[in-house]
């Protein structure tokens, strides 16, 4: 990155930081408030760089502020009605549209409100069907499961640092085939059921009684037989009777 453009990124949080301006309510005034806000100069490198560049770039500085200042916290309610109306699911999204649609008048393209929409649904769609898929395989491995029962587990390992680490793949990219010589078997006792924050978040405790690697760490923590540990039942590969 360039000097210019690091200078850029510090004043722009700062000229934002320091602006007494309202807040704004929809997409509309939040363009608007960079446009106000920003000098001619921040506004032309910011125009002058590709669409995908300039918002990226911006991710984890401006884009950072907008979601601390104006979403994370319900600290703009109406701001936060309008995207919601729009059936907006995350911060990220939220701050990424503002910032396109900024780049996008500047260049005097068509914002194409619409067409981000398609976009953010187009890429949580596969997340929230995956997702939905764990829940309802949860709610079937608590209904039957029992404090006492014996339960095997299974887990990909990653040994990409020379240090094996039983995780769990995140959706929607969570399908995977258990490899005996590689990845994790535990299996323990059902010691309690539980949930936590919802009456369908189920969690277990479960005491290990064996693993088929003991020098495997389980979500990043050491664990010997005989402890116990619990884990949120939507995460967990059981093999298949």
């Amino acid at each position: 990155m360039k000097p210019s453009s690091i200078l850029l990124l510090l004043i722009s949080v700062l000229t934002i930081a320091c602006s007494k301006d309202e807040p704004p309510k929809d997409l509309n005034e939040s363009i608007a408030y960079f446009e106000e806000n920003w000098s001619p100069g921040q506004l032309r490198e910011f125009q002058l760089k590709d669409e995908e560049t300039a918002v990226t770039g911006l991710h984890t500085t401006v884009g950072m502020w907008i979601r601390n200042n104006w979403i994370l916290g319900d600290r703009n309610p109406p701001l936060i009605r309008f995207f919601d109306s729009l059936h907006f699911r995350h911060p990220d999204d939220i701050s990424s549209t503002i910032l396109t649609s900024l780049h996008r008048k500047l260049n005097n393209k068509d914002i194409d409100l619409q067409g981000q929409i398609a976009d953010h649904e187009a890429y949580w769609k596969p997340i929230v069907e995956c997702e939905e898929q764990l829940q309802n395989a949860a709610v079937e491995l608590n209904n039957r499961l029992q404090v006492g029962d014996t339960l095997i587990l299974l887990f990909p390992v990653d040994n990409s640092d020379n240090d094996r680490n039983a995780f769990v793949h995140a959706c929607p990219d969570n399908e995977w085939i258990f490899d005996e010589n590689k990845d994790l078997r535990v299996e323990g006792i059902v010691t309690r059921k539980f949930n936590i924050g919802s009456p369908t978040n189920y969690f277990i405790d479960y005491n290990v009684i064996s693993m088929n690697d003991e020098n495997t760490r389980i979500l990043m923590e050491k664990v010997a037989l005989g402890d116990t540990i619990d884990f949120q039942l939507n995460i967990l590969t059981v093999p298949e009777n």
